[in-house]
């Protein structure tokens, strides 16, 4: 498997640059057989920072609230503006969260996916997880080509462990 990379920049809102990075999985052969195989298309590799992603989307519903409650409070009164701004923090939270959090799946590598990024730092540690993501999805691989087997794990103080396979059967799909 090799992970294919692709770096660009566009203008944004504002004239602020804008980082571009396009990553897509090249498979063998034999990977393509074994997603195919395990129906793995549809896996989750990553969802994001859920909790920065929370009080994100929380903070910008009740600022979107506050100036709804503001606005509508001079036009309907204000206890139409409160239902109203309640409703918002209610329905701008989830949407907000939504659209904020960011699920990657295999899928969306296979086929290549484009990811935007505010910085040339941003776009560096989003290429290095999806980096890290793309090495365990190679590992995922590499044990199923062992399902149903036995493996032994040797495991030693200051020493990365060593993985034998003791019985090698393939799995019958």
């Amino acid at each position: 498997m090799q992970l294919l990379i692709k770096r660009g920049q566009h203008k944004g809102m504002g004239g602020k640059p804008v980082f571009d990075l396009w990553v897509q999985f090249e498979l063998t052969l034999e990977e393509q057989g074994l997603i195919h195989k395990y129906g793995v298309q549809n896996f989750i590799l990553s969802y994001g920072n859920v909790r920065r992603d929370v009080i994100k989307s929380i903070l910008y519903a009740w600022i979107l609230s506050i100036f709804v409650l503001i606005i509508s409070s001079f036009t309907f009164g204000i206890s139409q503006g409160i239902e109203l701004s309640f409703l918002i923090i209610t329905l701008g939270s989830y949407t907000i969260y939504h659209k904020i959090r960011e699920t990657i799946k295999v899928q969306d590598i296979l086929e290549g996916r484009s990811f935007a990024c505010g910085s040339v730092i941003g776009l560096f540690e989003k290429q290095d997880t999806l980096a890290k993501m793309a090495l365990e999805f190679r590992r995922f691989l590499e044990a199923t080509k062992t399902w149903g087997g036995k493996e032994v794990i040797i495991l030693e103080p200051d020493k990365e462990p060593e993985l034998r396979v003791i019985e090698q059967r393939h799995a019958t799909g």
